[in-house]
């Protein structure tokens, strides 16, 4: 179309500002604004827009909308349309049904003449995109049909009907969206027109989404929306005379000055001077409209107005990720007074703590136990970098692995070593599924789209998950007892659920039912584990881990559910090599060589790594939302955006909470001779736990400082702002996992130790 009709047609890359979530995206193209933050909870449960809109404005004009597809408008929207066709959006496995649904309904709508803005949004090639990546045969189907699409309604289109054909953001080569690289943030902008377009076709090569509302709005006859920032790209509007193209232009220049006045008088994120400079500036631009009289004085106050605009935009760019350091510094003394308080109560605890004394007098710390600390400040202090933050799997990783092999050097077994090689080879096993930033120009990702962009599983990563799933459960039925009939139970439901949605002819529906059921027996048994039966506590613990396991598992999908697998044989070798760590003189010193700060420091380090060993990384466009699904429709579930936030929550930070869980095991775990109390073997699971907690908490308030030490810099928020806040939520699920797996210690212990 492009060659065959040029004067009819236009096409430009069409360019979003961060975040590239749809609701974000949304609200630049209605209002003309510059959103600059995620709230990942709107994208969920979208709140009406307050503010000024072009479909407001098209009410206002006595006009009328219509829209058909995603619903993410009429929720942002309610009210506004004429005829509303919306579907729920977020069935981001079902690549058909709205894109059918507004098929059935686009060809009439437009034969009819009582509306005036039509809005048709298909999710087909989205969906795709997330669930099978931007390179998979799938795609290909979905673009094909979208050609196909624009084809037909092209030639049934009146003459007077102006068609724009909009991507409201990119994607990755993983099929992801949400952050700030350039594939995401480039989307493609398509006009045609029968009768032809205004002026010439390369004023530029790109639009700015936030251009997208006042040249709607110029189009339509309407004023800009009050909060726009953007300027009228004049190619892509239907041709008219000059007055009338100079009086939009003088429209959109008022309407930016009267925001920058509002805005001066509002907030003082900007200097006065500067902003004075801007509004001048703009108010100019509008007097020298009257020395424009021919096409080439438009194309050059057209690229004068366009550059002011693009000024504008930079400094509210600019502003918009101004931090306000004060209250940083409020929160830095808050946190660092925290950390010091949880220090002085670990003291407390260690000096009422019986037979620490003769272990304080053996001297100072060992070399293991201080390398281990000093790898952890070392893990916490590399935070500031951001080079060392993109790679930090690979250096988390190195730490462990030296860690726990000084502590089998301290051992000197050859069981030891066996342990700390097979641990090493896990860890190793796990680089197989780290996933990618776009940062990482050398980096490689196993698995395809699927493993990474929450898409369809292939049918050898099916095969693996099914076979490490039936593994664990098989093995740990053995010696867990009657709770592992519950354990059994989850892991059928959770590997049928992956065996019968797989593949295009899959059963969605019945996938769901399967799904429902496994979380319902995960529920059930984690409700049962409060049940006293006199066994102690390490086999509730264990089944506690086991369970947490089989949730990780779930809300990995079948791709990378392996990655959970791995992560709990790795905990596992590890508690074994530190329960084999030796000390001959008392039960009471082998209790405090389990719980001191070295085993804290490594347990740290191995949950903190299978954060990145679970193909995550601390970036926006890392987040995978197809879990939210996982127990149904959100819309139709009691508490469905809790329960939809909460999934995605525990996929992201389900390894930080499974390894808390496990900090008892560190203590209990092996046979006690009887010589320790209950009291005691409590005392030293409390201790661990604060430790462990203390180490988390280490990291995020250099995470915090590292965010404000950067403010300025070019990466704040692709590197340091994500990383503060993927940081802080892996904290909260490590002590989460902490706080329930020590309770259920504490509960099952006996009052008094049994006879040995």
């Amino acid at each position: 179309m492009l060659e065959t009709w040029p004067e009819r047609t236009r096409l430009y890359r069409f360019m979003a500002d961060p975040p590239t979530t749809t609701i974000q995206r949304v609200k630049t193209l209605v209002t003309g604004s510059l959103p600059t933050f995620i709230d990942a909870s709107s994208n969920f449960a979208t709140m009406e827009l307050q503010e000024d809109n072009i479909i407001d404005q098209v009410i206002l004009g006595k006009n009328h909308n219509v829209l058909l597809g995603d619903d993410t408008w009429a929720r942002l929207l309610p009210g506004r349309w004429l005829r509303s066709y919306a579907l729920y959006s977020f069935h981001t496995w079902d690549l058909d049904t709205v894109d059918n649904e507004v098929d059935s309904k686009i060809y009439d709508e437009i034969q009819k003449k009582d509306w005036d803005l039509l809005i048709a949004h298909y999710l087909g090639v989205d969906h795709a995109g997330h669930r099978y990546g931007p390179n998979h045969s799938e795609m290909t189907r979905k673009l094909n049909e979208l050609n196909d699409r624009l084809k037909r309604i092209i030639d049934i289109l009146p003459p007077d009907v102006l068609l724009y054909v909009i991507g409201d953001h990119g994607m990755t080569d993983t099929g992801d969206h949400g952050g700030e690289s350039k594939a995401e943030r480039t989307a493609a902008f398509f006009a045609y027109r029968k009768t032809g377009f205004s002026g010439t076709a390369d004023i530029g090569a790109e639009i700015e989404q936030t251009d997208f509302a006042p040249t709607l709005s110029t189009a339509l006859g309407r004023p800009p929306p009050a909060p726009s920032i953007g300027s009228i790209f004049p190619p892509v509007l239907p041709q008219m005379k000059l007055c009338y193209m100079l009086l939009h232009f003088s429209n959109n220049l008022k309407q930016i000055a009267y925001y920058l006045v509002r805005y001066g008088e509002e907030s003082q994120q900007v200097a006065l001077d500067r902003l004075a400079n801007l509004i001048n500036a703009t108010r100019e631009k509008v007097k020298f409209a009257s020395t424009v009289h021919s096409e080439d004085d438009l194309l050059s106050y057209v690229a004068k107005v366009r550059s002011l605009v693009d000024n504008i935009r930079g400094v509210f760019r600019e502003v918009w990720v101004e931090f306000d350091s004060l209250s940083m510094l409020r929160a830095l003394l808050l946190l660092f007074g925290g950390l010091i308080s949880g220090a002085m109560l670990c003291v407390l605890v260690i000096m009422h703590w019986d037979g620490i004394s003769q272990r304080w007098y053996e001297g100072r710390s060992p070399a293991y136990e201080r390398f281990a600390r000093a790898a952890l400040m070392a893990s916490a202090a590399v935070l500031v970098s951001n080079s060392y933050i993109i790679e930090e799997g690979a250096g988390l990783s190195f730490l462990f692995v030296t860690v726990t092999g000084l502590f089998a050097l301290r051992d000197g077994s050859s069981r030891a070593f066996i342990l700390w090689a097979s641990c090493s080879a896990v860890m190793t096993i796990s680089r197989y599924y780290r996933g990618c930033r776009e940062e990482q120009g050398d980096c490689w990702t196993s698995g395809g789209n699927a493993a990474f962009g929450g898409g369809q599983a292939s049918r050898g990563a099916l095969v693996l998950a099914l076979t490490s799933m039936g593994a664990v459960v098989s093995i740990s039925r053995r010696h867990i007892g009657w709770r592992g009939y519950g354990v059994v139970l989850a892991g059928l439901l959770a590997c049928a659920h992956w065996a019968v949605g797989w593949g295009p002819l899959g059963s969605a529906g019945r996938s769901r039912l399967l799904a429902r059921g496994a979380w319902l027996t995960l529920v059930t048994m984690f409700s049962l584990l409060w049940q006293k039966d006199r066994q102690g506590p390490i086999l509730p613990v264990s089944v506690l881990v086991l369970l947490l396991y089989i949730a990780n598992s779930r809300v990995l999908g079948a791709s990378l559910a392996p990655t959970a697998g791995i992560a709990l044989l790795s905990g596992f070798l590890t508690i074994m090599l530190i329960t084999s760590m030796k000390n001959e003189r008392s039960s009471k010193l082998v209790l405090s060589l389990r719980s001191n700060s070295s085993v804290a420091c490594a347990w740290a380090l191995l949950a903190s790594y299978h954060f990145y060993g679970t193909g995550h990384h601390a970036t926006l466009g890392h987040i995978r939302w197809a879990p939210a699904f996982h127990a149904g429709d959100p819309v139709y579930l009691p508490l469905g955006t809790y329960i939809s936030g909460s999934l995605v929550m525990l996929e992201l930070f389900g390894m930080p909470l499974m390894f808390g869980a496990a900090v008892p095991l560190l203590i209990l775990w092996g046979k006690n001779d009887g010589s320790v109390s209950p009291r005691t073997q409590l005392a030293a699971v409390f201790t661990l736990s604060l430790k462990f907690n203390l180490c988390f908490a280490i990291r995020v308030f250099v995470c915090t400082l590292s965010a404000t030490m950067h403010c300025r810099h070019l990466m704040i928020w692709g590197v340091f702002t994500p990383k503060l806040l993927f940081e802080a939520g892996a904290c909260t699920a490590a002590f989460l996992g902490t706080l329930i797996g020590t309770a259920l210690a504490a509960w099952h212990m006996p009052s008094q130790q049994k006879p040995s």
